[in-house]
């Protein structure tokens, strides 16, 4: 097996051999390091169990959320969206905008219709969201704007959908991580703790909603579990040095259990390459363990494999730094000619180049993708939905066009001052 230079800083737990270590990264991440070890990959606080929720959000009317500006100056959703959802509910909002730019609203995680090729939400004019989840799985709700302008923070919202047969945890929380001059914000809050008791499961929904900055979270005395990558189940494996790398929107789940005594104090830090922050910490009660022994290994997450047919794909080289990019108010407005057509369950080969002086993040809307091998001789044993590409590198990937439509191709240099781009593409029906 290859190294993986992604996701996360890793153990593969092979099914039948000793584990397999891979990718040991330096104490601390440089810059250049968090990228390298990043390419390829991909509002209230919450801290209640998700399972533990008796309220049906999506069964009832729409509820009306606007995007303003709060006193402090920062764009927010007012009210937050429910942040709890159980498999068949829906996702019924009424957006407004207060904002003078047209902003575009997608979900991160969802096969749902195109966010550039819906309406985009324009000052004063109600846009209804009302989507059946039928898929589990941590998601984002995602916002940018349409046309070019001085820049803001667009606010972002995560949620959970939980599974019809979910993983025995003690805890289910999301962890929302967003910049914020000077720093970083987690769930809205400048630091978060996490209240133990000794031998308790956590299941972490791990979230970079920062719109260019990659990051590393590092769990101090825990081992990190993670279960499931960008809204889909993931072959489960161990961070290496119980640290996890988030390209900007990626998202991952995590179980931890709480191994330190009772009384103990455990740090979380994030890494920018600047130097470490300690964002969070686990803080243990004084009290005997929950229970006597810490829970047996969960078993993985129920899935529906995504075959590939490779040797019949439809292959397109994208150059990440080429000229025929469009900006986002390009594709609203005038729709140029598709990237490519694609028949409807057809495999698709993208060969993802960036020549460009800054690292990129891609990402593919509406379907999720598989990271292939080098050496084509297999790919990476989970799917993503955002890869971020270093200089100078090369990355191919893979997805089943199942879902009919158009859909965008997005690149977003880590860096303020170049705009995002896109592409699109049409899957038509067979």
């Amino acid at each position: 097996m290859t190294p993986l230079r992604g996701c996360a800083h890793w153990t593969h737990e092979a099914k039948n051999g000793p584990a397999i270590s891979m990718m040991r990264p330096a104490p601390n991440l440089s810059r250049r390091q968090l990228l390298a070890a990043l390419s390829g990959t991909a509002a209230a606080a919450i801290w209640r169990p998700v399972l533990a929720q008796t309220t049906r959000p999506g069964t009832a009317a729409p509820i009306a959320v606007a995007i303003r500006q709060d006193a402090s100056g920062t764009v927010v959703f007012d009210p937050p969206p429910p942040a709890l959802y159980r498999l068949g509910d829906r996702l019924r909002l009424t957006l407004t905008s207060e904002l003078s730019q047209r902003i575009a609203l997608g979900v991160r995680g969802l096969e749902l219709r195109e966010p550039l090729f819906r309406q985009p939400l324009e000052r004063g004019k109600p846009v209804a969201v009302d989507v059946e989840l039928n898929q589990a799985g941590t998601f984002v709700l995602d916002t940018h704007l349409v046309d070019d302008g001085p820049a803001k923070r667009l606010p972002v919202a995560a949620f959970a959908v939980a599974e019809a047969a979910p993983p025995h945890v003690d805890q289910d929380r999301i962890v929302l991580i967003e910049d914020a001059s000077p720093g970083y914000l987690v769930n809205a809050q400048a630091q978060f703790e996490l209240n133990v008791r000794s031998n308790e499961r956590l299941r972490l929904r791990l979230i970079n909603g920062c719109p260019r900055n990659a990051i590393a979270l590092q769990f101090d005395d825990h081992d990190v579990r993670i279960i499931a990558i960008d809204s889909r189940p993931a072959e489960p494996f161990l961070a290496r040095d119980r640290r996890v790398v988030l390209a900007p929107g990626t998202r991952m789940d995590a179980l931890i259990d709480a191994a330190r005594p009772a009384g103990s104090t455990s740090a979380v830090q994030l890494f920018d390459g600047t130097g470490p922050k300690r964002i969070g910490q686990f803080v243990y009660a004084k009290d005997p363990p929950l229970r006597a022994q810490p829970l047996p290994i969960a078993t993985p997450l129920a899935d529906v494999p995504i075959k590939l047919e490779l040797a019949s794909a439809l292959r397109m080289p994208i150059d990440l730094s080429g000229t025929n990019w469009r900006r986002a108010n390009d594709l609203v407005d005038k729709r140029p000619e598709p990237l490519f057509r694609v028949k409807q369950g057809r495999t698709v080969q993208l060969t993802l180049t960036n020549r460009a002086t800054w690292p990129a993040t891609f990402h593919l809307h509406g379907h999720h993708f598989r990271w292939l091998d080098r050496l084509d001789d297999g790919w990476k044993p989970f799917l993503l939905d955002t890869m971020l590409v270093d200089v100078g590198q090369t990355e191919r990937i893979a997805f089943r066009a199942d879902f009919s439509g158009s859909w965008s191709l997005e690149c977003t240099p880590l860096s303020a001052s170049e705009p995002r781009r896109f592409h699109w593409f049409s899957v038509d029906q067979r």
